[in-house]
Order: structure tokens, then C-alpha cells, then sequence
């Protein structure tokens, strides 16, 4: 649950917010309407979002604090506003049973954190919308 990578595709342009959308100079995003950027031609832009869970071991029922930590590059990514905010979290169970949208909190530091709930043991599968690169798996006792 730790981290995850994902690369931009090597077009030789995208949009910042949106890796998998590409184009040509000028161009805009049809998604953000931000402007297409050109793409590192050593590999591309590298994000990676880390995850951490107070307490480690998470159970059905108790109050979990979830710490996301988003890097482009090795370094802090600052986040744009979409839909009104930086980051739109969808946790759902593995029977696809239950699910929460949430938003985590931007902190000093850079990162952004959240609490849930979880209403029962099992495998939890976390998303964000399309503009930040996580898709994980939690499991819960």
C-alpha cells in the first residue's frame, strides 16, 4: 500500500493534469483546458503517491488517519483545484457493497491527509479521479 509509479505517455506533448491526454503544441486539454506541455524525452515525467495509514494495522469499525504524500520528479507536486478540490478519494469495498468519496486535507508539509472508517474487514480499493496517478489495494482485519 506503500507507493505507487506511473509514467506520462512519451507523446511529444500532454497536459500536466492529465498525462494519458496528448497533442501538439498549443493545443489544450479538452478535460482542464490546461496547455499540452512537452514531454521529457528521457522517460517522461515520474509521479509517485505514498500512502500511510495511523495506525499501521487498520480495522473494520476504528478511525484510520490516511497520509498521502504526491511527488513529480522527486519533488513536492503542487496540486490544481478540480471540481472545486485538490484531491477527490473514492474508497470501495471488493463486493463493491460500500463506497465513500472523500477529500483529503492539504497539510503544511505538502501532504494531504484524511480519516475514515471502515465499516467492515476485507479489501478496500482506493482511487482518485484522473488527475493524480493512484489506483491501491488495503486490506482491513
Amino acid at each position: 500500500m506503500n507507493t505507487h509509479h506511473h509514467e506520462d505517455s512519451d507523446s511529444v506533448y500532454a497536459c500536466p493534469m492529465h498525462p494519458e491526454v496528448t497533442g501538439n503544441k498549443g493545443d489544450k486539454c479538452p478535460k482542464c483546458g490546461e496547455e499540452m506541455e512537452p514531454v521529457r524525452k528521457d522517460g517522461a515525467a515520474k509521479f509517485e503517491v505514498k500512502i500511510t495509514a495511523a495506525p499501521k494495522v487498520v480495522e473494520a469499525g476504528k478511525p484510520a488517519n490516511l497520509s498521502f504524500y504526491i511527488t513529480k520528479n522527486g519533488e513536492n507536486a503542487p496540486l490544481d483545484v478540480v471540481h472545486e478540490m485538490k484531491i477527490h478519494l473514492l474508497i470501495v469495498n471488493e463486493e463493491l457493497t460500500w463506497f465513500d468519496h472523500i477529500h483529503p486535507g492539504e497539510q503544511p508539509d505538502g501532504t494531504y491527509v484524511v480519516t475514515e472508517t471502515f465499516p467492515g474487514g476485507g479489501t478496500y480499493l482506493l482511487f482518485t479521479d484522473d488527475h493524480l496517478p493512484l489506483k491501491k489495494k488495503l486490506s482491513l482485519f
